[in-house]
């Protein structure tokens, strides 16, 4: 899973000193951060959550 900062910029993985912004939904948008909940990433077209461990390796 790509994560891109609030430039557009890819996030490398394993970069903490970045805040993710943004991460590719699987329909291919991106997914932006819930507010209520700096973990969890809804795209705005299908609707989908996304939850960002803190090494960004990996989403469920």
């Amino acid at each position: 899973m790509k994560a891109y900062d609030y430039n557009g910029t890819i996030i490398p993985l394993g970069d903490s000193a970045r805040q993710v912004a943004y991460v590719e939904c699987s329909c291919g948008c991106l997914a932006s951060r819930v507010t209520n909940d700096s973990s969890k990433y809804k795209c705005s077209w299908c609707k989908r959550v996304y939850t960002l461990r803190k090494d960004h390796k990996t989403a469920r």
